[in-house]
């Protein structure tokens, strides 16, 4: 199934990052000059009987909705720690020479709902990967988190990357769960010259290098096999799929880098020991089922992903490469250890 073209997209030299910082600036300017005038009619008010009563305390409520407004943006980078920027040079056997230094910018699970990602986030993020100057943008997935709608207000946003050949998108499993989504997500993202690869091999670098694209593995559309048989066994492939445990089922298959996300790093890491969740599901398995699945912290761990151990970061799967980025977007109770990531690739050619 195709959604897109993959067509290129620029921004007009950052015209909407930097409309977009200025539109920040403006609310948080407009924000205090609210403040400071609910603080001039308390003032004026409180002599005024009732009535200067009653609007003082409307002037009060308002000010301090403003002030609340006002550190969300902390709260919210209290919750998912500050914007990493990943970077990575991996040798690609059989790459060709003029495709050496290839840079490619990964972003993923931005769960774009007015909760678990922040517009400033995002905005660094996109800032983070247009700095990076690459030749290819993949995004993999998990662009809204149930209710479709949002996904209309991420793309406007997403316009503003840019690549020098293009931006390609895999969905991922929070983008099928809403009856209608996964085409609406798709259309979207199409809108704005991101292209949408569903089980399909396109060549954006020419005919020397393949780039695959994967339905999410829990869709029921998830098949490898028709698309990997019709790539030429000796040159390499990039693939995209949503869910790191794909590697597994992909192993059958060459493939030099599979780009995936969806288990946004574990979110709560221990320093020396790993996520959280690992160790937890390997305790939960001591625990009766009938019992385990009455513990939703529990029983959540096997819901989200099998291979724990590649939670993120670059993993040898058989003879193939993994790279797991941990997203953008947070679920309660946050994150501990786990920044948010924007990925920053570089391919060269690995030496005979």
């Amino acid at each position: 199934m195709k959604f897109g073209n993959g067509l290129c997209n620029g921004c007009n030299g950052c015209n909407g990052c930097n409309g977009w910082k200025k539109e920040e600036e403006g609310r948080r300017k407009a924000l205090v000059i609210v403040a400071r005038e609910g603080r001039r009619n308390l003032y004026k008010h409180r002599h005024q009987g009732n009535h200067g009563v009653l609007q003082s305390c409307l002037f009060i409520c308002y000010t301090r909705g403003c002030a609340l407004s006002i550190n969300l943006r902390f709260m919210h980078r209290l919750l998912t720690g500050k914007l990493r920027v990943d970077c990575l040079t991996i040798p690609i056997a059989n790459l060709p020479a003029n495709l050496s230094g290839t840079k490619i910018v990964q972003l993923t699970d931005f769960h774009y709902d007015g909760v678990r990602l922040s517009e400033w986030l995002l905005f660094e993020a996109i800032a983070a990967a247009n700095e990076a100057e690459p030749d290819l943008i993949f995004l993999t997935g998990d662009f809204i988190t149930y209710d479709p709608a949002p996904i209309y207000g991420l793309v406007q946003r997403l316009k503003n990357l840019q690549s020098r050949v293009g931006i390609y998108a895999v969905l991922g499993n929070h983008d099928h769960y809403f009856p209608g989504a996964k085409i609406e997500v798709a259309n979207a993202l199409n809108s704005v010259g991101i292209g949408v690869l569903y089980n399909e091999a396109i060549y954006p670098l020419g005919s020397e290098l393949a780039l695959v694209g994967l339905a999410d593995f829990w869709s029921g559309d998830f098949a490898p096999s028709p698309v990997m048989a019709s790539i030429n066994p000796a040159i390499p492939r990039i693939v995209l799929s949503h869910n790191p445990d794909t590697a597994e089922h992909l192993q059958k298959w060459r493939i030099d880098l599979q780009f995936s996300g969806h288990t946004h790093g574990g979110q709560i890491v221990i320093p020396g020991i790993g996520p959280l969740y690992a160790w937890v599901r390997k305790i939960g398995y001591l625990i009766p089922p009938k019992i385990r699945k009455f513990l939703p912290f529990v029983s959540a761990c096997d819901r989200v992903v099998s291979h724990w151990e590649w939670a993120s970061g670059l993993h040898r799967v058989g003879s193939n490469l993994l790279y797991v980025n941990r997203g953008l977007g947070t679920y309660a109770p946050g994150r501990l250890f786990c920044p948010p990531e924007v990925t920053v690739i570089t391919l060269v050619c690995q030496d005979s």
